[in-house]
């Protein structure tokens, strides 16, 4: 007699109490946890954003500034080598969003 295969269940059906033990081992990587978040609404919902940290510069301290860390790329078509590329920022939001935004 063949044994019944296991009932599928979703990774979004995971209990709350479990995803937060999960968060909180990423806790030490900002990317962990913006990966974490990116699987699911779920997911998103157990554990907040990560925190913002903006380095401490000397040259700002009597000026109101804010620093945001994004990441600039470049998009080259693979279909025509010697186009120009485009570049492209992208950063997270305050709520873990990410956000792209042409530099042009």
């Amino acid at each position: 007699m063949m044994a019944s295969p296991p009932s599928q269940r979703s990774w979004s059906d995971l209990p709350p109490e479990l995803l937060s033990e999960i968060a909180r081992f990423l806790r030490t990587s900002r990317l962990a946890i913006l990966r974490f978040r990116g699987v699911c609404r779920s997911w998103r919902s157990s554990t907040p954003p990560p925190k913002i940290n903006p380095p401490s510069l000397p040259l700002f301290q009597h000026c109101r500034h804010t620093v945001v860390e994004s990441t600039v790329y470049s998009i080259q078509p693979t279909s025509d080598p010697t186009a120009i590329p485009w570049l492209v920022r992208a950063q997270y939001s305050e709520s873990g969003e990410l956000i792209v935004k042409d530099l042009f």
